[in-house]
């Protein structure tokens, strides 16, 4: 942990169970603990399954209904990989598409062992956007059934499918653009084959699959502690022959490098000295805003600080009119993205118009910032007064 960093109890305790699970020695002397703040925080932070692993290691009285609990969300995980896994098998069965298999499903049979422990809501695949009519052509001869809110979501009992044509979601969302730089094209140049629902599936080589896991961490403003141990997970297993310059490389060429900072320096801070300190300092190639900076050490502290990613953007834009640009686009989106932004809401709110609850929702995400600064402060304080 950085010094100065000083963090929730409950944030704290979930820190020291992700490195028991990953066999990484850290010392914890905590003695009191509010058992219902670390059962929220562990379901919130997609750990409860982890917690379920580790709980026979950790030497202190559990109460028995959090045990009951996480062995609950243990066997949902299960259950959920289970299902998930029959439905891509169908999938692979039934389309003759190239697909990459992203994110969860592809992560827990690579380097997690027992589903139980890595949960997941959805599968996701990547394919090309000169392939995506024929691919949804090929699924109407499945079970999947397309989902009315959102053109690249499928359903197949309680199985959702994501479909994705560019890895890092510019295509869907028109201001990333101005951000990322990586051509469609280059990711399908650096696939393996991995074992998959008993079948032969795409996946990501592990300098890609890093680089995107901490640009969809930064993206989601590190909402899940358990994207972590997926990023700790595959560098522990490559060890030496994951190549860090290549990497560096890698990010640098796609503009990425304040995404991959900040998550493996996020990550780094969960899992001490799993990042050499050289390659941080190689990405470090950016200018941080004081808002930015702010937000990020509530969150290294344990405050959750939602929907501050576009920061993160702004920081990757070198140019003062792309970076007005961008401003523009998020506050004046096209219409494919205000449809994103409005799903969930109810009919009789959408009849208002976009521009009236558009408003509405950057006065919420501004009061959030503000609450969350707040808190870190008034945290900090009785820390200081605790001494």
């Amino acid at each position: 942990m950085s010094k100065g960093i000083q963090r929730k109890s409950e944030f704290a305790f979930l820190i020291h169970i992700i490195n028991l699970f990953l066999g990484i020695k850290n010392s914890f002397n905590q003695k009191y603990f509010d058992w219902n703040r670390i059962a929220n925080r562990a379901v919130s932070e997609g750990l409860a399954g982890l917690c379920y692993e580790v709980l026979p290691r950790e030497k202190r009285d559990i109460p028995g209904w959090l045990e009951q609990l996480f062995r609950f969300h243990y066997y949902e995980n299960v259950a959920r990989y289970i299902r998930c896994e029959k439905s891509l098998s169908k999938l692979m069965d039934s389309v003759n598409v190239p697909m990459v298999v992203l994110k969860g499903m592809a992560l827990v049979p690579r380097f997690y062992g027992f589903s139980g422990v890595r949960g997941f809501s959805d599968i996701d695949v990547l394919i090309r956007s000169t392939d995506k009519s024929r691919f949804k052509n090929q699924l109407k001869n499945t079970n999947y059934i397309k989902d009315d809110s959102d053109q690249n979501l499928y359903h197949d009992d309680g199985v959702i499918l994501d479909i994705h044509t560019d890895l890092f979601g510019t295509a869907r969302i028109q201001s990333r653009k101005l951000a990322v730089k990586m051509n469609a094209e280059i990711p399908w140049s650096k696939t393996r084959n991995f074992s998959i629902a008993q079948k032969k599936g795409l996946c990501f080589e592990p300098e890609l699959e890093i680089l995107f896991l901490c640009y969809h961490m930064v993206k989601h403003s590190f909402l899940k502690l358990i994207w972590t141990v997926d990023i700790a997970k595959i560098i522990l297993t490559y060890k030496n022959k994951f190549r860090w310059d290549y990497f560096v490389e890698l990010s640098a060429e796609s503009n990425l490098n304040v995404f991959s900072y900040y998550g493996l320096h996020f990550t780094n801070e969960i899992v001490r000295g799993l990042v050499p300190g050289e390659i941080l300092g190689q990405l470090r190639t950016f200018q941080s805003n004081a808002l930015q900076t702010s937000m990020y050490n509530a969150v290294m502290q344990g405050q959750k600080v939602h929907q501050f990613a576009e920061l993160f953007f702004l920081s990757s834009i070198q140019s003062a009119n792309r970076k007005l640009a961008f401003i523009k686009e998020v506050a004046f989106p096209a219409a494919s993205v205000k449809k994103q932004i409005l799903c969930g809401y109810k009919l009789s709110l959408l009849k208002i118009g976009f521009y009236p609850i558009r408003v509405f929702q950057i006065l919420w995400i501004g009061l959030t910032w503000t609450v969350s600064l707040l808190k870190n402060y008034s945290f900090r304080l009785s820390y200081k007064f605790s001494e």
